[in-house]
């Protein structure tokens, strides 16, 4: 069994980063290739600093000298004035001796540009992210290092698989969901070891996935959501070297989304069902489908939650600011935005799938559990 389950995962992967899967056209648009330059400089010092207040919003200006770290440049300290419409805030000011990002601008005919891009904040990120890795596997031990595998794997199949094919010119919709069933086969399996109680949960997973995308096409179709309810996506209709099907990104989008609360409350439910299994091994297949319900439900309530309270939190900015309402709308119209519009049923449509994944776990597992040729306890 683990060999063919090592087959299956070496073939999706095969398949899935096989360019001609879902490539139409190879090179990437010249639209998405960078004409600007950009270089790391530190602030040598800030020469001239002023606040302007108008309508009550303060912006600040100020004139920074910086000394390039790297490239042509390297070593030279030049003079570059930064401004901006925002609100002053201590965050948004530079200091002495942090490390910003350059926009060198080169037009014929024309001297350079330069502008200050943003604060550098890759090095902290690393310290960052190496804290994180240390906490988990000092939490979770030897497991530890199967979960920061299947992170790297989804990051990995999203970044190197998925994005790529969109790209270039494959159905956001198919992509996305080739993408999570590798990720799902992968991750699982790292996570959790071989066994036919995970791929118990990988197959019930799989389904319930099934179920969380008709619904979600059902739902898009009947809203006639087009996709473009977030500016990011709306842009990139407006490209004019790009044709990618914005309502399948928006599936897509939650299909990706779903997929991990998805697979947590299918291993969960199967981990369940087998400690039932060592308590009672001769209990049959409809009292083992009644106890894992009475668990399952309780799963359910907190990860509907969750999963509700994510959506809500990545777009907390859009509903304060139709809660602040400047334009005086009715709620009814605020609602009916497709920017509203959009996060409820990706929140809908991932919940659905998370209430139909107890039923196809639960029976599927204790069908399996319970029949002619039982499972065996030890290998779960």
């Amino acid at each position: 069994m683990r060999k063919s389950i090592l087959f299956a995962i070496l073939f999706s992967w095969i398949l899935f980063f096989t360019p001609q899967t879902f490539a139409q056209s190879a090179p990437l648009p010249e639209q998405l290739m960078p004409q600007d330059t950009y270089y790391k400089a530190t602030v040598a010092k800030i020469t001239k600093e002023n606040v302007t207040e108008s309508d009550g919003i303060k912006t600040l200006t100020q004139n920074v000298a910086v000394t390039f770290l790297e490239g042509p440049l390297q070593g030279k300290t030049i003079d570059i004035v930064r401004s901006g419409d925002f609100r002053l805030t201590s965050e948004q000011k530079l200091t002495q001796g942090l490390t910003v990002i350059i926009d060198v601008t080169n037009q014929s005919g024309q001297p350079s540009r330069y502008t200050i891009t943003d604060i550098y904040r890759l090095n902290y990120l690393w310290y960052i992210a190496g804290a994180f890795f240390l906490f988990t596997l000092l939490v979770a031990g030897w497991k530890g290092f199967s979960a920061l595998g299947g992170l790297v794997v989804s990051m990995v199949v999203i970044m190197g698989g998925i994005v790529p094919a969109i790209l270039h010119h494959g159905d956001p919709l198919l992509v996305c969901m080739a993408g999570a069933l590798v990720i799902l086969v992968t991750t699982t399996f790292i996570a959790h070891g071989f066994s036919k109680g995970t791929t118990i949960a990988v197959v019930s997973t799989f389904l319930s996935l099934v179920v969380t995308l008709l619904f979600a096409i059902v739902a898009v179709r009947i809203a006639h959501m087009a996709g473009l309810g977030t500016e990011d996506s709306f842009m990139l209709e407006l490209n004019p070297g790009q044709n990618i099907n914005a309502r399948g990104l928006l599936l897509g989008g939650i299909i990706i989304g779903a997929l991990g609360a998805l697979n947590d409350i299918t291993t969960t439910q199967v981990a369940a069902l087998y400690a039932l299994l060592r308590t009672n091994p001769k209990v049959n297949m409809l009292h083992l489908i009644e106890q894992g319900f009475l668990i399952g439900r309780e799963h359910i309530v907190s990860l509907v939650n969750t999963l509700v309270l994510a959506y809500a939190g990545s777009s907390l900015t859009i509903f304060i600011f139709f809660a602040l309402n400047p334009a005086h709308l009715p709620w009814w119209v605020i609602v009916n935005n497709e920017t509203v519009s959009e996060e409820i049923i990706r929140a809908l449509a991932g919940s659905f799938g998370l209430v139909l994944a107890i039923p196809i776990t639960t029976v599927l597992a204790a069908w399996i559990v319970t029949g002619r040729n039982r499972i065996m306890i030890h290998e779960s």
